[in-house]
């Protein structure tokens, strides 16, 4: 299947470590980071993270936006384990995820 990342456009540049995600840049309402698509393969889905979730800590840093996740994913080193924690429905799933290059 194609990646749905390839492509994008619109989206601020980031080049820290990467989960392999597409996050909803629209989504405003605090409560952290709306994983709108996980790319195939990528460090995200390896690691369990599914579309849909909210991912609302990185490596123990709170994750309540964008933004939090850049500034979490900054802090994190590539090809070495971080935990990520998501919220999945009414639930807080705790995932080991290791971040790639970009």
């Amino acid at each position: 299947p194609q990646d749905p990342h390839a492509g994008v456009t619109g989206t601020p540049a980031f080049t820290g470590p990467r989960l392999g995600i597409l996050l909803d840049y629209e989504d405003i309402s605090g409560a952290g980071a709306v994983v709108q698509s996980v790319s195939p393969g990528g460090a995200a889905d390896k690691g369990g993270v599914k579309d849909g979730d909210v991912i609302v800590e990185i490596g123990g840093k709170p994750v309540t936006g964008v933004g939090g996740y850049m500034t979490a994913m900054n802090g994190v080193a590539t090809g070495k384990e971080v935990e990520v924690v998501v919220k999945r429905k009414d639930q807080k799933v705790t995932l080991k995820v290791v971040p790639t290059k970009p």
